[in-house]
């Protein structure tokens, strides 16, 4: 790893990762402050009135009536995989197919640094970035919910939704970054790039629309992130491993393919 490319990335996406942070920070504030057990019900009644396939496709039909239930179904479905994916999207084109597309590639490689050194790099900042990003949220969230409902919160479930979502993100931005070493056009590898994940985010919300397409779960690496599997207590040990398998393998395969390909400078 370099270390002024790593400090160069900071200065580069330090307003995307604020904005991004604030904006998650915002959601699980007020979904956490929106709990109360005496109006749970009525919640659900406003639900059971929306249409049904939204309220599905969204995740907000598993809505519980504990308070970890409750950020679960409000949050943890929805808001914690909109907001990271966006962030994944746009930072995976400034990290390595933008310096390639600007032309800034070719003063990076004029000097002593490895093709390895400053792909590897960018995966780092890739990976700590979201580290950083999730779990402040996860503290901030943690310190709300203890302030507002001290002891009603599952921290064990509450962890859990957090570095499993964490998981599915590290797969996420793997898949990005390696289409960003791959392409010389910026504008083909962020096509590449953002279209499968949120294909697979569709597909996602497609197959809870309605039991005759659930078969489309299989096809989408967000049915590893099973909110309701962790509000049950089920295992989640595979899920997890898978993902950080898949994580891996990109991040590896990006750097290799980065490494040996010919760069148009």
């Amino acid at each position: 790893m370099n270390r002024a490319l790593f400090k160069h990335d900071l200065k580069s996406n330090w307003l995307l990762f604020l904005i991004i942070l604030a904006i998650m920070l915002m959601y699980i504030s007020i979904i956490s402050l929106m709990y109360d057990p005496g109006s749970v019900e009525a919640i659900n009644q406003l639900m059971a009135a929306m249409p049904k396939q939204l309220v599905s496709a969204l995740g907000f039909d598993t809505i519980g009536s504990t308070l970890t239930g409750f950020i679960s179904g409000y949050y943890y479905s929805f808001v914690v995989i909109l907001f990271p994916m966006i962030y994944c999207i746009i930072l995976s084109g400034r990290l390595v197919s933008r310096f390639v597309d600007r032309g800034s590639m070719a003063y990076l490689l004029s000097g002593p640094l490895k093709r390895s050194a400053i792909a590897g790099t960018q995966a780092v900042y890739f990976i700590i970035s979201l580290t950083v990003l999730f779990s402040v949220n996860t503290l901030i969230g943690y310190l709300i919910c203890e302030a507002k409902f001290p002891g009603l919160l599952d921290i064990g479930k509450f962890l859990a939704h957090n570095y499993l979502a964490l998981f599915i993100f590290f797969a996420v931005s793997g898949m990005l970054f390696f289409f960003s070493c791959a392409f010389d056009d910026a504008k083909l590898s962020s096509s590449l790039g953002a279209g499968i994940p949120l294909a697979f985010y569709v597909i996602q919300m497609l197959s809870k629309v309605d039991d005759k397409l659930s078969w489309l779960k299989n096809f989408t690496i967000f049915t590893l992130y099973d909110t309701e599997k962790i509000m049950s207590g089920g295992p989640i040990l595979v899920n997890s491993i898978v993902l950080l398998g898949i994580a891996a393998v990109m991040f590896t395969g990006g750097i290799l393919t980065f490494s040996r390909r010919d760069i148009i400078l």
